[in-house]
């Protein structure tokens, strides 16, 4: 199977992600994504929903990416959860993560992540795949960071170097002395 380079090819006829696309754990950090958007108020998902759910479902890799980075992932995740909180004004559902209810970043975030996960042989996306692509596409996220210091190169070489040592971590090999 190749990977669709472009967003018509990413979503079946019904408005759902392609299935054969989401690695293990991806299908929950975008599950929880739509929750995110929920909880915050917002009739769409955002990038910054992404890095929501990537910070309260973390995959190893991610959980290796906040030690790098030396941030306590829940009380990220609470800050970024109060920034972009909207107005309490109706509260909207969003039937799951779907075309309809995704916004044009998030879109092209999917197509960034998955041409780093083909980049690295894989046909299906991974968290970190995810994570990266939140920082690649120069996002909302992007800039919170980059205005307390931390720039977007910097986080995709901290998010590469974890994934690294999850992957050391978690080959046969690593555990020989």
């Amino acid at each position: 199977m190749t990977i669709p380079n472009d967003a018509d090819n990413l979503f079946l006829t019904d408005g759902g992600l392609r299935p054969e696309l989401l690695g293990e754990g991806v299908p929950a950090v975008l599950q929880e994504a739509v929750r995110q958007a929920e909880e915050t108020n917002w009739d769409t998902v955002r990038t910054p929903h992404i890095f929501m759910g990537l910070l309260d479902v973390p995959d190893a890799a991610v959980c290796e990416w906040g030690k790098v980075l030396q941030a306590d992932l829940p009380e990220l995740l609470h800050q970024f959860r109060e920034l972009f909180r909207q107005g309490e004004g109706g509260k909207h559902s969003i039937a799951g993560f779907s075309r309809p209810f995704v916004s044009e970043q998030v879109i092209l975030l999917l197509v960034e992540a998955l041409n780093r996960a083909a980049s690295r042989g894989r046909t299906s996306l991974v968290p970190m795949d995810l994570l990266v692509a939140v920082f690649t596409t120069k996002t909302i996220v992007t800039e919170c960071f980059e205005r307390i210091g931390f720039s977007a190169a910097r986080l995709v070489d901290l998010a590469n170097l974890a994934e690294g040592e999850t992957g050391k971590q978690s080959s046969p090999d690593a555990t020989k002395p």
